[in-house]
């Protein structure tokens, strides 16, 4: 094969203390013969290894500045002398590198200062870095998010281990919680109206002793919010303020988080708020609790869940009849004529099990009758009325993540500190705030 041409790849660098830049030659390659489409540009490892060689000449250039700040001998007051560079460990983002830091050293009583990135910044990985293990671990398991992380950087990394992943995703969670209820709402509009939905679902635990315990999430967003690509399409929340628990604490900080998301869409003294929840006694409580804080609050069953309750009954087509009534009588509000007709249905079968299932149906239908509203209206007047319109709460924040796979166990923390994450990014917040999170967790 014939060599076209050839390119060399060069970095300009300006060193201080000189006039004219510098250039280096990073890369020289040969073109060849193009025959398919890898052969343009560079391949992924050829990216890599030049970034890394564009980064290394970078932290030359850089290294001579860290820890300017100690000029003199903290014993004897005497100016310190130059002695030489240590290498120290450094990862950026793809890349890992030995920074040469300068060494500091007393003439007099001989006292040495040889610091390391870790010790002047607290860590030595780049909070770019350590965002990225936030977002992918967020989203996949800590194993198969060293997998990526390997895969984009062409090599394995200790730094991208799984367990240190792990590490960074708790340490940004616990600084998430420490600071979520902390935050500032002052400057938020007020907002006329409000759309809360909470829901719950439940995680297995870690322990052999206990099956599973509760995880608690919830969205917060105004109706004009949701765009539609097209009339009929499901919504999709352009604009949404999240939160998320999984502590054993009475339901304090699922509260106080909710409050916090809810003012952050504009929640104020005027604002009506309209409330649909799943009907679990745990998520009216936490509905209740807002009242002190609103005009107002509109209760609503969620209807995604009462058509999932008709759908897991399976009929013969007669009975089916029956069943489909009852659940257009409660499409219009008509809970007493569905109860009837669900009655009715009770005394038709003959299954023991069917008989059970419709009879929790009944008690259900019973325990939310206060919530229960006429749905055709709400959707003819294109008002809020299920979770399903703007994506499921549960679905998106916990089940994703937590539940993804049957053999997945969690501890209470470990599924809480990832759940501020997870709600965090889901918010408005991440991409503009990521870095107090995550330099606040780093020690930065």
């Amino acid at each position: 094969m014939n060599n076209v041409c050839s390119y060399s790849i060069q970095l300009l660098c300006h060193k201080p203390g000189v006039a004219d830049p510098i250039f280096i030659t990073l890369m020289n390659e040969d073109v060849k013969e193009i025959k398919d489409l890898a052969c343009l540009g560079l391949r992924h490892e050829k990216q890599i290894e030049l970034l890394q060689k564009v980064q290394d000449e970078i932290l030359k250039i850089q290294s001579p500045h860290i820890c300017n700040e100690t000029q003199t001998c903290p014993k004897c007051s005497s100016k310190l002398q130059r002695k030489g560079y240590k290498k120290s460990e450094f990862s950026s983002v793809f890349t890992d590198h030995k920074v040469p830091v300068p060494q500091k050293r007393c003439p007099n009583c001989k006292w040495q200062h040889t610091p390391t990135i870790r010790s002047e910044f607290g860590t030595s990985m780049h909070p770019d870095l350590a965002k990225l293990q936030c977002e992918i671990g967020a989203e996949h398991s800590y194993r198969s998010a060293q997998k990526i992380l390997d895969l984009q950087s062409f090599k394995p990394r200790r730094v991208n281990n799984h367990e240190r992943i792990l590490q960074v995703v708790h340490s940004v969670g616990e600084n998430i919680t420490k600071t979520k209820l902390l935050e500032s709402t002052e400057e938020v509009e007020p907002a006329q109206e409000l759309i809360m939905q909470i829901d719950g679902g439940h995680i297995k635990d870690k322990s052999p002793d206990n099956r599973s315990f509760e995880a608690m999430a919830s969205v917060v967003y105004k109706q004009e919010n949701i765009e539609y690509s097209e009339k009929g399409s499901r919504g999709k929340l352009i604009s949404k303020h999240c939160a998320a628990s999984a502590l054993s604490d009475k339901q304090s900080y699922m509260f106080n988080s909710t409050l916090v998301a809810a003012k952050k869409e504009g929640l104020h003294k005027d604002t009506w708020v309209t409330a649909i929840c799943d009907g679990a006694s745990n998520c009216w409580a936490i509905v209740e609790k807002l009242s002190p804080y609103c005009r107002g609050i509109t209760k609503i069953l969620d209807w995604f869940h009462i058509s999932m309750k008709f759908q897991n009954i399976s009929l013969s087509t007669l009975d089916k009849i029956i069943l489909e009534k009852a659940r257009r009588h409660l499409w219009r509000g008509n809970t007493e004529f569905a109860l009837v007709r669900l009655s009715q249905l009770v005394k038709n079968l003959n299954n023991i099990k069917l008989i059970k299932k419709v009879r929790k149906l009944i008690a259900y239908i019973t325990n939310n009758k206060a919530n229960i509203v006429d749905y055709r209206q709400r959707k003819n007047k294109g008002l809020v009325f299920t979770s399903h319109l703007a994506g499921s709460t549960v679905e998106s924040l916990i089940n994703q993540r937590c539940k993804g796979k049957q053999h997945m166990r969690w501890t209470r923390d470990g599924a809480h500190l990832i759940l501020q994450i997870r709600a965090f990014i889901a918010s408005n917040d991440w991409a503009t705030d990521w870095q107090n999170k995550v330099h606040g967790a780093m020690g930065i």
